[in-house]
């Protein structure tokens, strides 16, 4: 058990919010309130800093557009030579909805590689509750 004699000190602010972010995701863990701390980690400005299952990628569009070669041409069948307002937007949604699916299959098979994107430096929770300890820390 640390004393008041042999404590650690943090000296810096960086520091700081570093422990706190990662003694509430090791609280939040333990406890299962991820989205409670999400919430107030982004209002207090510290929801870069927190570790998360889910990662951000991206992929380049001109990477994107060498898999795609055919125009981009919407055909809508219509009785008149104004094509209905619903038409046009079913027939989007279907172009749409063809070309999602077939990016997924290129990601899924290989063939485009998404990248990480870099949002920052998120915190090492381990390596802060080892110096600093866990969530249960006085």
């Amino acid at each position: 058990m640390t004393t008041a004699a042999n404590a650690l000190t943090v000296d810096d602010v960086t520091t700081d919010k570093h422990i706190l972010v990662a003694r509430i995701a090791g609280w939040t863990e333990h406890n299962g309130y991820r989205d409670r701390a999400e919430t107030f980690l982004a209002a207090t400005g510290l929801a870069g800093l927190m570790p998360s299952a889910r990662r951000p990628f991206t992929v380049t569009l001109d990477e994107l557009a060498t898999h795609f070669t055919e125009p981009a041409s919407i055909f809508i069948y219509t009785r008149t030579t104004t094509p209905d307002r619903y038409d046009v937007a079913e027939a989007t949604r279907n172009y749409i909805d063809t070309h999602v699916s077939r990016f997924l299959t290129t990601i899924e098979n290989g063939t485009l590689t998404a990248q990480p994107t870099d949002h920052g430096q998120t915190v090492d929770i381990e390596a802060v509750t080892t110096t600093w300890g866990k969530y249960d820390t006085r």
